[in-house]
């Protein structure tokens, strides 16, 4: 393991002298002319409600982005402009502009790029950033602040926000090749500053400033149109707490990277990576894949990352029958507890399945499931009006859609089935609780294409199962959309009713109601209003009656 932590060090510096190489405009004036176009947007939201919320009554934004071409540069900007849901003095502001020119892209303000899906993916900096493709010549780098995201943690509910670190990175990507052969060095570095102004007692112990030194390579190499071969390699040094003691710092490999980051106790040398092999036919293709995470890798360039995991899995495709049935399929093992730090290992068979069948053109038949984890970051679910922090763990999804009819005239039923198992996120539960959600849905629609009529309904319900209590609701809905004048005006309302149940007893019912308008003035002028009614009768609650609107208008030009 030695040699490959020197392997990783020598390719940063070897990335690091590149950072500061500029761009050649000479041939700027040679270029197209001026070009301009845009959008900008004015959005205000109400809200009443007989209950208390955290959420202001009123709201605005302001929304707007440019293209602005400038004899071959393309300078797109993006503005949004809201308060800050407490008052109106202090607005929140997201600026970002991403010029280009020929093989030249220069980021500046909140920004994102992609490097590697271990070490930088996707997070968003404030500062400035480069990106240089000439010919197979392939180079990115950016400096700036980032965001420093505090973790759910049942302990802190009720804290709507807190102050956090100011966080200070960059990131280089230097590499050789095409979009089918090429490989890359990457490094990342980001870092807490120690100074937090006025933090509270009680969030102290949560709350420590954090290190992380990222280095990686990730290449492709495609043969005869076949053959491709694709790999990510990582590694990441992660310290969870700068103020922890540098007495014994445990490992040779982090004694020898002190000279380059700060290392301590907290600090942690940890390897992530992936390797697969695809063969592509026409119709067919099978490939194998094999990654690991291991349990301490960590990166703060990445939302989400599920570690202590090693993945062996082999899939394959068809198209059959000129595409009439499609299939696609993964199966392998995994396995966690890759260093012993557990009591238990769990192993387990992962797969997925994905089909569909057109038997005749109008009906198609599709259905997939999987129980791989998503390696997203989580999301909230409700349960009995309230928000559980989940991943989810399985789902199972079957769709059914039918059209027909003639040129004026035309139906579509539709039926769609999904079920979830999620894992409630809680940082001081060993094992999450198990959450499963199932869902169906089943409609008719009809449109007329002379009078710009659709008119639709269905049937849907909603079970949710928790430890210890099952919710459900079961009800139908109806719509209607009609556009007048040439289609400058568009109508459109929808009425949902449903009976709600609390482990299989009634719970009263909820009627949601919502219509809107649209009228396009111009071709460059759109203004559209919407409306919400909500009445939730609970017999173990809180009654809730809720009016909800938004007004918005946008120019584009």
């Amino acid at each position: 393991m030695g040699r490959i932590t020197w392997l990783f060090i020598f390719a940063f510096f070897l990335i690091h002298p590149f950072a500061g190489k500029g761009q050649d405009l000479s041939n700027i004036g040679s270029e197209k002319p001026v070009q301009v176009r845009g959008s900008i947007g004015l959005y205000s939201q109400f809200r009443s409600t007989n209950i208390k919320t955290p959420y202001p009554n009123f709201g605005w934004a302001i929304n707007g982005n440019l293209n602005l071409s400038l004899y071959g540069i393309s300078i797109p900007l993006s503005v949004s402009i809201r308060n800050d849901n407490r008052s109106f003095s202090h607005p929140f502001n997201n600026i970002g502009i991403s010029p280009t020119y020929k093989w030249i892209k220069v980021h500046a303000g909140h920004r994102s790029m992609n490097f590697s899906p271990y070490i930088y993916s996707g997070h968003r900096f404030l500062g400035g950033g480069i990106e240089l493709t000439p010919g197979n010549f392939r180079f990115a780098a950016f400096i700036g602040k980032m965001q420093s995201f505090y973790p759910a943690n049942d302990e802190v509910i009720g804290v709507s926000s807190f102050p956090t670190y100011d966080r200070k990175a960059y990131g280089v990507k230097i590499g050789y090749g095409s979009t089918r052969n090429f490989i890359d060095l990457i490094a990342f570095r980001a870092q807490d500053q120690r100074e937090v102004p006025d933090i509270p007692d009680s969030l102290a112990r949560f709350i420590k400033p954090e290190n992380n030194l990222g280095f990686g390579v990730s290449g492709m190499l495609t043969l005869f149109k076949v053959v491709q071969f694709r790999t990510n390699l990582a590694a990441s040094i992660f310290s969870g707490n700068l103020n922890a003691s540098t007495r014994g710092l445990g490992t040779e490999e982090l004694e020898a990277l002190n000279s380059i980051i700060e290392v301590n106790r907290a600090s942690r040398l940890a390897f992530a990576g992936d390797a697969s092999l695809r063969l592509t036919f026409r119709a067919f293709n099978f490939g194998v894949e094999y990654s690991r995470i291991n349990p301490s890798y960590r990166s703060l360039g990445v939302y989400y990352l599920v570690n202590d995991r090693e993945d062996i899995t082999i899939q394959a495709g068809a198209q059959i029958a000129r595409s009439v049935v499609s299939l696609k399929g993964k199966i392998g093992l995994r396995r966690n507890n890759l260093e012993n730090y557990r009591s238990y290992t769990q192993k387990r068979v992962i797969y997925s399945f994905n089909a569909s069948v057109r038997p005749v053109k109008p009906l198609l038949l599709s259905g997939s499931y999987s129980n791989i984890e998503s390696e997203r970051e989580p999301g909230f679910i409700e349960l009995a009006d309230t928000l559980r922090y989940a991943q989810t763990t399985s789902q199972f999804q079957g769709t059914l859609q039918l059209n027909w009819g003639e040129n004026n005239t035309r139906h579509t039923i539709s039926g769609t089935y999904l079920d979830q198992g999620l894992n409630e996120v809680a940082t001081f539960l060993e094992e999450p609780r198990n959450t499963n959600t199932s869902f169906i849905r089943a409609s008719y629609a009809i449109s007329f294409k002379e009078t710009d009529l659709r008119l639709s309904a269905g049937f849907q319900q909603n079970n949710i199962e928790f430890p210890g209590r099952t919710t459900a609701r079961t009800g139908f809905f109806v719509t209607a959309n009609k556009r007048f004048f040439d289609k400058k005006l568009s109508l459109n309302a929808r009425v949902n009713v449903a009976k709600a149940t609390l482990d299989g007893a009634d719970n009263g019912n909820v009627l949601n109601l919502n219509a809107g308008a649209g009228y396009r003035i111009t071709k460059k002028h759109n203004i559209r209003f919407n409306i919400y009614l909500i009445d939730r009768q609970n017999f173990r609650a809180e009654a809730v009656r809720e009016t909800r609107g938004n007004v918005s208008y946008t120019y584009s030009f």
